[in-house]
């Protein structure tokens, strides 16, 4: 029987101290609800409207006053109406459930942000990292695309099986496109790039046969 009131002696502590938590800064305050949870604190709530305490301490005018609400309510003015009821609330219904335009400075902080990050983007790719190689650009790219063209890749339903050999041309493309791509470099040819027309002529290739856009090279070149 001592060791059960031994084990017990803790929970009931825990629960007298629930039961008095926030009683000593509440003052003078009269404790008129269960509240949230049964704390002893005020906070206007739409769920919860009846807090625990009241808002205001107890002073000789808010007593006299209880006093008086407690005969007949039309001796009551409407001032001393407005204060017994600010004497136990904070705010009205219509007050602490008024838009406090938060919103505003969420959006704004937002907004910052995302400046903040665009500007810190186009400085770092401009200053901090270094430029793309040249396989990158659209003349490497299309040279590898002959590349594989002439290495036959993915014949049977890819890549080449869209490319008519025997014209040098895109299948279904029309006969006024004849070497849309350039040809890949040898020990014989100059070492010159292709120049604007050729690439032109690449991409009014792939506009001529839509099937094969440039994503799609992209998409065989990785």
């Amino acid at each position: 029987m001592a060791m059960l009131k031994t084990s017990l002696a803790p929970w009931s502590a825990r629960v007298c101290h629930a039961s008095i938590h926030g009683r000593c800064r509440i003052g003078n305050r009269d404790v008129v609800g269960y509240g949230v949870n049964g704390s002893a604190n005020y906070r206007d709530d739409a769920h919860f409207p009846f807090p625990s305490v009241r808002f205001k301490e107890n002073t000789k005018d808010i007593c006299a006053l209880r006093q008086k609400e407690c005969g007949d309510w039309r001796m009551l003015c409407c001032e001393e109406k407005k204060a017994l009821y600010r004497a136990s609330f904070c705010q009205t219904f219509s007050e602490f459930q008024h838009p406090t335009g938060l919103w505003k400075v969420v959006l704004g902080g937002i907004f910052f942000t995302t400046s903040f990050s665009f500007w810190f983007i186009t400085l770092y790719h401009h200053f901090v990292q270094e430029p793309l190689p040249a396989s990158y650009s659209l003349e490497s790219q299309m040279a590898q695309f002959r590349r594989m063209l002439e290495l036959h890749v993915q014949p049977i339903d890819g890549l080449s099986s869209n490319w008519d050999y025997d014209y040098d041309r895109w299948k279904g493309a029309g006969e006024g496109v004849q070497c849309a791509l350039p040809r890949p470099r040898t020990a014989r040819v100059s070492n010159v790039p292709p120049n604007t027309t050729q690439i032109n002529d690449s991409i009014g290739a792939m506009e001529a046969y839509p099937s094969l856009s440039f994503g799609f090279i992209q998409s065989c070149l990785v």
